[in-house]
């Protein structure tokens, strides 16, 4: 029998025995260390041998409140495939220490865009301004006329604001 974690007791001239002291039995310490338990306290995140076995072995079964939390995240969906955060809940933004996480917004698997400022940052109270400058004070688009807004309006040729006549000073163009 291969060495799985467990001490062998060797028993004179009766072999190994297995964890229940049976020379050459059968029964082996499980990942919850429980003798023959061959894993029936341990939730569905213990397939992840990366999961310390604090955090899926349960005394309680599946009555335990945190059967399945160490790799379930806000969906409630177990995903022991996904890389395991050793970081506590509160840090991690989750339910869990694995699958989707809530993001800073409060959306389970989102991106912290929902709650996000023009600048990217959650929380940030950065909007567009009418010249569309993210966190702007509508300047960068205001024209002779002191509104701001897309198309400027500029200065014609006798510096008149919105003027019509933009050709040289002094000559008329009407038709």
């Amino acid at each position: 029998a291969e060495n799985s974690g467990l001490e062998f007791i060797r028993v004179q001239d009766d072999g190994i025995c297995d964890c229940k002291t049976e020379p050459n039995g059968e029964a082996e310490l499980d990942r919850c260390g429980t003798c023959d338990g061959k894993n029936a306290s341990m939730d569905e995140c213990g397939v992840a041998g990366h999961i310390p076995s604090e955090k899926v072995c349960h005394t309680q079964g599946m009555d335990s409140p945190h059967w399945n939390k160490a790799c379930t995240g806000c969906d409630g969906q177990p995903q022991p495939e996904l890389p395991w955060n050793p970081s506590p809940q509160s840090v991690n933004d989750g339910y869990g220490y694995g699958g989707l996480r809530t993001d800073r917004c409060g959306v389970c698997g989102g991106d912290s865009s929902t709650c996000s400022g023009c600048d990217g940052i959650p929380f940030s109270p950065a909007v567009l301004d009418v010249c569309r400058v993210c966190g702007g004070n509508n300047q960068t688009c205001t024209g002779c006329d002191d509104v701001p807004r897309a198309a400027q309006v500029h200065e014609d040729a006798e510096e008149r604001c919105g003027g019509d006549h933009y050709g040289a000073p002094g000559c008329d163009y009407s038709l």
